[in-house]
């Protein structure tokens, strides 16, 4: 309501509705959201990351997986956000499994029911702890080229 009344941005938008759902209500994180081109285009990364992922069984190689990733792990803030994002994501699609009335964070509703059907309980579980892992280890100034290619390999194994 605040950026349509101020004609600010175009709220029917998929980059207003990105910035909405991640601001989690903070009008000031929204428009911060909504200027920055780096976070938006990590946020696709995200989305083509879990979705690579959960396609393993259509085609996709781990190559394509690990070739996606390491294109943005190219720096340490970069690739953070993207574990961010992809936490926020799996969190997303864990939620659904129980609740499916849920507020979603990285999804829209439709999106996630629909992802949530393609993804197991356990890919799940196993791709929180290896982004989980990753993060960590970022705190520790460990390399990216093999972090980016670390995850890549777990989350490839936790697509079954």
């Amino acid at each position: 309501e605040y950026f349509s009344s101020k004609g600010e941005a175009d709220v029917i938008s998929e980059r207003f509705a990105f910035a909405s759902r991640m601001c989690m209500g903070a009008i000031g994180k929204a428009a911060s959201l909504m200027s920055d081109d780096s976070a938006y285009d990590i946020y696709n990364a995200a989305k083509k990351t879990v979705v690579l992922q959960s396609d393993k069984l259509r085609g996709v190689t781990f190559f394509d997986l690990a070739r996606h990733i390491a294109t943005n792990a190219s720096n340490r803030d970069d690739f953070s956000l993207l574990l961010d994002y992809l936490m926020t994501a799996y969190g997303d699609l864990l939620r659904e499994k129980f609740d499916s009335e849920h507020e979603n964070a990285f999804y829209d509703n439709e999106t996630c029911a629909e992802m949530s059907e393609k993804i197991s309980l356990e890919m799940l579980e196993m791709s929180i702890e290896a982004v989980s892992k990753i993060k960590n280890g970022l705190l520790f100034n460990t390399n990216l080229t093999i972090s980016a290619a670390v995850l890549a390999e777990k989350l490839w194994k936790a697509a079954g």
